[in-house]
């Protein structure tokens, strides 16, 4: 047996064992009861987006494959079992391993990115960037391209093979079919075409941005199409991450409509995020970004919507979305009016600020009275806390754990 296989093995062992608590059951009837929009359940906890170059205190994240596929796989593993002895908040460990299918599917629709770095984490994550406008006439909105999607059978089929080999005697193994697919198209956008200037020319230049954003979207809808015609979507209603949010688990998917065979969008939950929307006006977002984003929406069985952006001026027109369920809650949103305008209709997908991880002192103090608000705000109402976005706990993983500890105190209270 290589020395790939052995490492592979004792991740898989040690996943096994985490997949066998019965802490996942409990946790997966918790997040039905949110996503079903059922009340006075319990808030579900998770963590993502963590700053993974700050943790490896122990060593227990330091990848050892040689293989460059297998070493994609151990990554994964180590940082599913981090998380599980760290903060594991309401993570689910369903022991079994997934290879996603080797195609060319792709977000970017062709486009590439012209950029500047301006400064950079030499430890790897957060960087900033200066991106170049890349549109200035209608022509150039044909750079965006529809693509033909391919898919590599052989490569997937030989990943599969190489991982039942090394682990299939442990955990399972199967083909983990697409889907948590963005939709984002002005947070690509914004990095074909300079950001102040794109915010500038929704005014200026209304019928460029129109046609930036309807080729994106006719694009993406192009590929999905393609998934769904090779049969590479898979259910969502289980333990995949929806949207921004946190776990997919909910009745109402797949829907009557259901063939196990073949899974199609009406079966899984869709997304969309205009996070570069934030100040724009209700009237515009639904001009520029909803009207777009319902196209892709429609297409899904139940939707989540947002990420950074605040919505709480945008529920008016969020309404339009009839399969939305779930709706991101900011640090920079107004909970309570995210809170008045809902009422229970939606999952309040809840993110606490991580700017207190980032502070030259922590306060655990802050970050309860903070949590507690938010708390005595929603109520009874469906909600879960997403915490991420970290860019930084300086150095300190501590913080981390803590900061889930109290959330997970206040919640049970």
């Amino acid at each position: 047996m290589n020395e790939d296989y052995k490492i592979l093995r004792e991740l898989a062992s040690a996943c096994a064992e985490a997949a066998a608590a019965p802490c996942n059951e409990t946790r997966r009837i918790g997040w039905r009861r949110v996503n079903d929009l059922e009340r006075h359940v319990k808030p579900m906890l998770w963590i993502n987006e963590e700053p993974w170059e700050e943790l490896n205190t122990d060593g227990s994240l330091t990848l050892r494959c040689r293989d460059p596929y297998l070493r994609q796989v151990e990554e994964e593993l180590r940082r599913t079992l981090y998380r599980w002895r760290h903060f594991p908040g309401d993570l689910i460990v369903d022991g079994v391993i997934g290879v996603t299918p080797v195609t060319n599917y792709d977000e970017f629709c062709g486009m590439n990115i012209q950029e500047q770095t301006i400064a950079h984490d030499p430890r790897g994550g957060i960087v900033s960037h200066h991106y170049d406008t890349q549109f200035h006439t209608l022509d150039d909105v044909e750079k965006i391209q529809m693509i033909t999607i391919r898919y590599d059978r052989e490569e997937t089929e030989r990943r599969l093979q190489v991982l039942r080999e090394a682990v299939g005697d442990i955990v399972p193994v199967e083909l983990r079919k697409y889907g948590f697919l963005h939709f984002s198209p002005w947070d690509k956008i914004a990095m074909w075409y300079n950001p102040m200037e794109l915010l500038m020319d929704l005014v200026l230049k209304g019928d460029l941005m129109h046609a930036i954003v309807g080729r994106y979207t006719a694009a993406m809808l192009h590929q999905l199409d393609q998934l769904d015609a090779l049969n590479l979507l898979g259910r969502t209603d289980n333990n995949q991450r929806i949207g921004s949010g946190g776990l997919g688990f909910v009745s109402d998917l797949p829907g009557r409509d259901y063939d196990p065979e073949h899974i199609h969008p009406i079966n899984q939950w869709g997304n969309a995020m205009p996070q570069i929307f934030s100040d724009v006006s209700p009237e515009m977002h639904e001009e520029f970004a909803l009207q777009y984003d319902r196209r892709w929406l429609e297409r899904f069985g139940l939707s989540y919507y947002g990420c950074c952006e605040p919505l709480h001026q945008k529920l008016g027109i969020l309404k339009s979305v009839r399969n939305l369920r779930k709706i991101s809650v900011s640090p920079w949103a107004d909970l309570e009016k995210m809170v008045e305008g809902t009422q229970g209709r939606y999952v309040l997908s809840v993110k606490p600020s991580p700017a207190f991880l980032a502070e030259d002192r922590w306060r655990p103090e802050q970050v309860r009275q903070d949590i507690r608000r938010k708390l005595e705000m929603i109520g009874d109402l469906p909600c879960e806390f997403i915490l991420k976005d970290i860019s930084t706990c300086r150095e300190q993983p501590e913080r981390i754990t803590e900061y889930l500890q109290i959330i997970r105190e206040e919640v049970e209270k």
